[in-house]
């Protein structure tokens, strides 16, 4: 597709700048992204054993057979 003239640009994976723009651009506007009815869901994961919670699924998930890529995935979402 690279060479295509009909594409702009082509690229697979996740880059530098793009683990930048997520840390810099978009992480910094999220609490702007949660409406006021999405607050109590959002503080009920928050809470100390639903975030143990969390850590468990994510080791389970890294720990899979296909872990390598969930990392990667889990890396740019979190």
């Amino acid at each position: 597709m690279k060479d295509s003239p009909e594409v702009a640009d082509a690229r697979s994976g996740l880059g530098e700048e793009d683990e930048r723009f997520l840390l810099e651009q978009l992480l910094p506007a999220a609490p702007w992204l949660v409406s006021d009815e999405e607050l109590p869901a959002l503080a009920a994961k928050l809470t100390p054993a639903a975030i143990a919670e969390r850590v468990v699924e994510i080791r389970d998930t890294l720990r899979h057979p296909t872990g390598m890529l969930s990392g990667q995935i889990l890396k740019a979402i979190h």
